[in-house]
């Protein structure tokens, strides 16, 4: 029987057979045969709607929902999935009143709850979303996409217990449910407890082997607990499933560079730059270990790259910051200065969305809260293990020895643990902040909370005698509170020249610095820091040692000599060979620096910027 004899109801069949086997098409064409019959047959405007909007064609769906509702004006399913298309095209305002009014026809419409939250989530509007997902759930306790979502609202409001109980709900009803064993491990690793993490990214590698995502994280996990080959590992398994995975090859030359193996970070950033041509963060990254990539060519490249009109703002960042070098090779000292001006600035532009909020705490809201910080009353019965503990903390302005200083001292015959940047004090500090939990703050759970993420870095260790080091440059804001944890901590303040400092930062590209992309910025930063130094000196004379880079350097037996006599711990010839150490590795900007002897650098190499910051002496008398 052909078609032209086949009546409605016999095409129907045949249009709801082809559409269920994805068969779009065919489908379309016998739904639109039978709406050129019966212009009103609301199964076939449905159900075209439905394909429609599954094959992309928003417009055309929305007008079939809205007229499939001018049928049946209290049918909740239209005006749900009229809702579905509105967020499609981005009308967000008329997808809320489409899944309110599915709502108000069905109260009981989890899922309509669940998208009405999705779309609170996009607009920023989090009680909203949070409201929504929590209806959903009272209404079907068993959708764990609403237990999920609602966890990612935890996770963004810093209520991290929240957070993880969702997550493992959607996983308890979903166990494969492979995004929240993801955002888990995310949130375990934000946490600092990584071998938690390292459990969410494996299970997921259980589930599906094939998700480059979970070995990127596993490697990343490994990383940071110093596990440099199963990092290795895991970022190579990325690359095998993602060839052009630019951010696996970027963290796989990371640890390469870390562990000193530079030739194989060189070819990771060379491929990294070859699978993708006007990718500027890798070539940036490759200059960092090969500088004689700068000819010609690669600047006509980066020239022509960021002059493009669809030109990402990371593109832009690395590219003049990759200009600048070229200024300073021929110092032309004005031109690469305007050229890290750009780059900064278009640092901004790409962190937008979230740079604003941290650099206002940093400036603002931390420095403001600093009385409440120093006023958390200590507990003198509180862990007497404490006690046996002798952290030595060293802090400051960044690029002023703090790496150098750490591994001189790790590098006597007194074995330490050495902590590099834990954060530790920092991520406990943000919490009560966010919280505003100083009043009711229970110190002997804090301090019980702060020793226990230090033994899981594996700090805290019979075999040190309990010492170690912790080089978090921004503990200077949490000192008080930090000796009220560790009663036997030492403190170190690393000391520059200003100039020196300031310059530093700005001629560096520290993209977990928020602070650092602005003159004001950094102005008003170090403003804050010395301060607080100041404060802190006046108050307990006695408690930090001030350590000067440029005389360590000058002279640096006999000023390690008096650090490590302040340290209480014994000076040998060894503290000055730490580079010759091959267990020694650094994460930050400094480790080439502790791969080489002590060298003495000059500060005058930055006297040449001096007159561009000429307008902040009369702001700062520290800076006439």
């Amino acid at each position: 029987m052909s078609k032209k004899n086949l009546n409605i109801e016999e095409i129907y069949t045949l249009a709801i057979q082809n559409h269920k086997k994805n068969n779009f098409e065919t489908a379309e064409k016998l739904y639109k045969e039978i709406l050129k019959k019966d212009p009103n047959q609301f199964d076939s405007i449905y159900l075209l709607g439905i394909l429609s909007a599954q094959s992309k064609k928003l417009e055309f769906a929305k007008q079939l929902f809205e007229k499939a509702i001018k049928i049946r004006p209290n049918e909740p399913k239209l005006h749900y999935n009229l809702g579905l298309t509105f967020k499609e095209l981005g009308e967000f305002k008329k997808a809320i009143s489409s899944y309110e009014k599915a709502i108000e026809i069905d109260p009981k419409y989890f899922i309509a709850h669940n998208n009405l939250g999705n779309v609170f989530d996009e607009l920023g509007k989090t009680e909203q979303a949070k409201n929504s997902y929590e209806n959903t759930i009272k209404i079907n306790k068993n959708f764990e996409d609403a237990h999920y979502n609602l966890g990612l609202i935890f996770h963004k409001l810093g209520e991290h217990e929240k957070a993880q109980n969702c997550y493992k709900e959607a996983i308890k009803i979903n166990p494969n449910f492979l995004n929240a064993h993801l955002n888990l491990g995310i949130l375990f690793e934000k946490l600092l407890d990584y071998h938690k993490a390292q459990n969410c990214y494996e299970r997921i590698i259980e589930i599906n082997k094939n998700y480059s995502l979970a070995h990127y994280n596993l490697g990343n996990v490994f990383e940071e607990l110093g596990e440099y080959k199963k990092a290795i590992i895991s970022y190579e398994n990325a690359i095998k499933i993602k060839p052009d995975y630019i951010e696996a090859y970027n963290n796989l030359a990371l640890v390469f560079k870390q562990i000193g193996n530079i030739q194989k970070a060189i070819t990771c950033y060379e491929v990294a730059a070859e699978s993708k041509s006007d990718n500027l963060v890798s070539i940036y990254h490759l200059y960092e270990l090969k500088r004689e990539i700068l000819d010609s060519k690669l600047h006509n490249k980066i020239l022509k790259i960021i002059d493009k009109l669809d030109c990402s703002e990371e593109n832009k960042t690395f590219g003049n910051f990759l200009l600048s070098k070229y200024e300073l090779n021929k110092k032309n000292y004005k031109e690469e200065f305007n050229y890290l001006l750009k780059s900064h600035s278009n640092f901004l532009n790409l962190k937008k969305n979230s740079i604003t909020k941290e650099i206002d705490y940093w400036l603002k809201q931390l420095p403001n809260a600093q009385g409440l910080i120093d006023s958390i009353k200590g507990n003198e019965n509180s862990e007497k293990n404490s006690y046996k503990i002798k952290p030595i903390f060293i802090f400051g302005i960044p690029r002023s020895g703090s790496t150098l200083l750490e591994k001189v001292i790790a590098s006597g015959s007194q074995y330490i643990s050495i902590g590099e940047e834990t954060n530790i004090f920092r991520d406990s500090v943000i919490k009560i902040i966010e919280k505003n939990s100083f009043s009711n703050l229970d110190f002997n759970n804090l301090q019980k909370e702060i020793i226990m993420k230090f033994k899981i870095k594996g700090l805290i260790v019979e075999k040190s005698n309990f010492i170690f080091t912790d080089k978090s440059l921004d503990n200077f804001f949490y000192t008080r509170l930090i000796k009220k944890i560790f009663p036997n901590a030492k403190f170190i303040n690393c000391k520059r020249s200003t100039l020196s400092s300031i310059m530093s930062i700005f001629k560096s590209n520290y993209r977990d610095i928020p602070w650092g992309h602005s003159l004001e910025h950094i102005f008003k930063y170090i403003d804050i820091y010395k301060k607080i130094i100041k404060n802190l000196k006046h108050d307990t004379p006695n408690l930090i040692y001030d350590l000067e880079y440029e005389k360590f350097i000058d002279n640096p037996e006999e000023e390690s000599k008096k650090l490590l006599e302040f340290c209480d711990l014994p000076w040998d010839k060894k503290c000055l060979e730490f580079y010759k150490r091959e267990d020694i590795i650094s994460k930050t900007a400094s480790k080439f620096q502790i791969k080489r002897p002590i060298y003495k650098g000059s500060g005058e190499q930055y006297l040449h910027y001096r007159k561009f910051l000429n307008k902040f002496e009369k702001k700062y008398d520290w800076f006439s």
